[in-house]
């Protein structure tokens, strides 16, 4: 039921054009417009489910910012309760130091950050089998990562 409710109160908007940071940089502007905290999460997460969610939103009552770091040096998840295009500024898109060009930039401005648990995305062929043998994995009743 929780869930459900939830995706009653989601609201879609299509993406502008413009460079990955561009269009998370929009979103923010324009959701912050109506909401107290926004969260973008990468939808190559499979492992970002609503527990995961939970921890980022309550990450977001005492910090500005969150992120659910990757493996790859990126983030499968950012939240803001606040926000300024400049956290975006010089972040080489899709490079392993996004998070790390990200966080820079979030100090520069004096924001208060959480990191919630490392995850992964589906980028390449390992990812995506990785990603296979975690759903045989889950209808076989065994447990995730």
């Amino acid at each position: 039921l929780e869930e459900a409710q939830a995706l009653q109160q989601l609201n879609v908007a299509s993406q502008p054009e413009g460079t990955l940071g561009e269009r998370m940089a929009h979103a923010f502007v324009e959701g912050l417009k109506r909401y107290n905290k926004v969260i973008i999460v990468g939808s190559d997460c499979p492992l970002v489910d609503a527990a995961y969610l939970r921890m980022a939103e309550q990450q977001l009552d005492e910090r500005d910012l969150v992120f659910g770091p990757a493996e790859d040096g990126g983030y499968v998840l950012i939240g803001a309760s606040r926000f300024t295009s400049r956290l975006f500024n010089d972040v080489a898109w899709g490079s392993s130091s996004v998070l790390s060009q990200t966080i820079a930039n979030a100090e520069r401005e004096h924001y208060a950050y959480a990191l919630l648990p490392e995850s992964w995305d589906v980028d390449d062929i390992s990812d995506y089998r990785r990603w296979l043998e975690l759903e045989d994995d889950r209808s076989n009743g065994q447990s995730t990562e």
